[in-house]
């Protein structure tokens, strides 16, 4: 078989029901530590924690080979409340600075800050675990390899916790590309139709339940290389189990034919794991393979 390109993600299942399960996956294409749901990280206990994931997709311009979209997800009960000035609710703030450097050197190569503030009508959606806030900012950056820092201060309390991941920016241009390639794999909170055509809320968070009955969705984009002669592609998945010693075990698999057209594809895959897979350790590998292969 032909290997064009594949993406990863760490899942973690755990069972949550005699009839569900609750599925959680690690929005990144890399294995990473799951918390325990509802255990605050011991590195950031008493400041406002946060969920922070990044992902790689082509630039909508071409004012840079590189663009990395960040994301930002802090809990209402996470952050410090106090009554509104007007007295109608409650309200919250807080300021966020992202820093890129670059592997090897540590040299600052872009900075963006920015503050932000929540308002909500009762006392009851201060504490609540469903409410929250999504932050979301672009960097342009260069190919190569960096640090990111996401950086949050609670403005009442002063307290902040800090996050920084180790991520790779790829030159998605088709000039760019040797062979057909896809971007990082987004987790689906939500869709939604707007003005500007479908509107995607990304799930950033270190858990999501889902029943097994239910399918959970995943957003990918697929590029074609600029001297690209493959006629058709399809996009393999296949979820590892990790939780074996000697070896990776494949607990469930599946194809999704997708068709490149132009230099930008977008697909979302509605999947759905089967119940015969039980709690442990997953990664979901993905594929973008030729279509002509077997």
């Amino acid at each position: 078989m032909r290997r064009i390109e594949r993406k990863t993600m760490a899942v973690r299942l755990a069972v949550a029901t005699l009839a569900t399960v609750g599925l959680s996956l690690v929005g990144r294409p890399a294995l990473a530590q799951v918390e325990a749901q509802g255990a605050p990280n011991p590195s950031t206990v008493g400041a406002p924690l946060f969920a922070f994931d990044t992902l790689n997709f082509l630039p909508d311009d071409t004012s840079s080979a590189g663009r990395l979209d960040t994301y930002l997800r802090i809990d209402h009960n996470r952050l410090t409340f106090i009554r509104a000035r007007d007295s109608r609710g409650f309200e919250a703030g807080f300021e966020v600075t992202l820093a890129a450097r670059k592997k090897g050197d540590d040299r600052l190569v872009a900075e963006k800050t920015w503050s932000e503030r929540v308002r909500v009508a009762s006392f009851e959606e201060t504490n609540s675990a469903r409410g929250y806030n999504l932050a979301q900012r672009t960097l342009r950056l260069e190919p190569g390899d960096y640090k990111i820092t996401a950086t949050l201060r609670d403005d009442e309390s002063g307290t902040q916790a800090q996050q920084t991941r180790d991520v790779t920016v790829r030159d998605l241009r088709p000039e760019g590309l040797s062979a057909a390639t896809i971007s990082d794999l987004m987790l689906i909170q939500a869709t939604s139709a707007g003005p500007e055509g479908r509107q995607i809320v990304p799930h950033v968070s270190s858990r999501i339940a889902a029943g097994l009955r239910h399918p959970f969705s995943l957003f990918v984009e697929a590029y074609r290389a600029g001297r690209d002669t493959v006629g058709g592609y399809n996009l393999r998945y296949k979820l590892v189990d990790l939780a074996t010693s000697r070896r990776e075990a494949v607990v469930w698999e599946g194809v999704q034919p997708v068709a490149l057209t132009g230099r930008r594809t977008q697909q979302v895959l509605q999947l759905q794991a089967p119940e015969t897979v039980g709690g442990g350790e997953y990664r979901l590998d993905m594929q973008l393979v030729d279509a002509s292969d077997r």
